[in-house]
Parts: C-alpha cells; structure tokens; sequence
C-alpha cells in the first residue's frame, strides 16, 4: 500500500466521521421555527368577521 493510498484512506474515514457528526448535531439542534397562538375570547363577531375578511378577502362561493 502506497503513502496515497493510507491518505486516501485517511481522508475517507475522517470525512465520514465528520459527516456522521454534522448529522447528529442537525438531529439534536430542535426546532428552528416556533409558532405561538393566542385565542381572544372577546372578540366580536363583526371583529372576526373582519379579520376573516383580511385574511381571504375573496372567499368562492
């Protein structure tokens, strides 16, 4: 076995481990995106209304 080929070899191993490292660190950082909600239990009914009307201002009938 010559000197390039133990690089080479040398070169595949570490970028494998390296590679198997980057996915267990994706694996383990969680969530990127985090949705909150709140519900309003005072809202009108013309309110929400309203606001239905913003969010699909041109609903199919």
């Amino acid at each position: 076995m010559k000197a390039s080929d133990i690089a080479a070899w040398w070169g595949a191993r570490l970028a494998t481990l390296v590679f198997g490292w980057d996915i267990y660190m994706w694996a383990m950082s969680g969530p990127r995106l985090v949705v909150k909600g709140e519900a309003n239990p005072k809202a009108t009914e013309d309110e929400l209304l309203a606001l239905a009307q913003r969010i699909h201002p041109n609903p199919a009938h």
